[in-house]
C-alpha cells in the first residue's frame, strides 16, 4: 500500500504551519522539549512547535525555541492562513524528566519548567481547554495528521495514543 502523505520533521525550535491535507508533522525525540500542536478543524489549518527551553528575553532570538515566544508565534503563524482563535484546538506533550540527579530539583528539571511556563502561557493567551501529555521520564515522539486533526504521541512500552 502506498500513501502521499508527506511527513514533515519539526526539529528543535521549529515552528511549522500548513493548509496542506496529506501532510503529518512530526516531533520526534520530545524529552524536556515540549511539543505544542494547534488545529482549527473548520479553517482545516494547524501547526506544530518543538520548544526546548522555558523561556527567552530576546524575543527576536529563535522564538520557536522558547515556550514563551513559540506559543504565541504558532498561534500568530496560524491566524495569518485562516485559523480563528476561538476554533483551536491544542495538544501538547514532553516535558520529561530525562535525568535523575540526587539532590538537584527544579533548576535542573528543564522538563518541569517548560511544562509550567506552557500552562502560564496558555493562560496569558486565554486558552482554557487542551490535551496533554506531559512529564514521566520517557521520550516521546508526536504526530499532527492534518487531513484529520489527529494528534498521537507514541512513548516506549507505551506504544501509540491519541492525544
Amino acid at each position: 500500500m502506498t500513501t502521499d502523505r508527506e511527513i514533515v520533521s519539526v526539529g528543535m525550535g521549529d515552528v511549522r504551519v500548513s493548509k496542506q491535507r496529506p501532510v503529518t508533522f512530526c516531533c520526534v525525540g520530545l524529552g524536556s522539549c515540549i511539543g505544542f500542536c494547534a488545529y482549527d478543524p473548520v479553517a482545516r489549518v494547524g501547526g506544530m512547535a518543538h520548544m526546548v527551553l522555558p523561556e527567552s528575553q530576546n524575543v527576536s532570538l529563535s522564538p520557536g525555541k522558547y515556550v514563551n515566544t513559540g506559543i504565541p508565534l504558532l498561534f500568530a503563524e496560524l491566524e495569518k492562513i485562516g485559523a480563528s482563535r476561538s476554533h483551536l484546538q491544542v495538544k501538547l506533550c514532553g516535558g520529561a524528566r530525562m535525568f535523575s540527579i540526587p539532590g538537584m530539583n527544579s533548576p535542573m528539571d528543564v522538563g518541569a519548567r517548560n511544562i509550567a511556563m506552557a500552562a502560564s502561557v496558555l493562560e496569558q493567551q486565554g486558552v482554557k481547554s487542551y490535551r496533554s501529555d506531559l512529564g514521566g521520564s520517557q521520550g516521546r515522539t508526536m504526530s499532527l495528521f492534518m487531513d484529520t486533526g489527529m494528534v498521537t504521541v507514541r512513548t516506549v512500552g507505551r506504544g501509540n495514543v491519541e492525544l
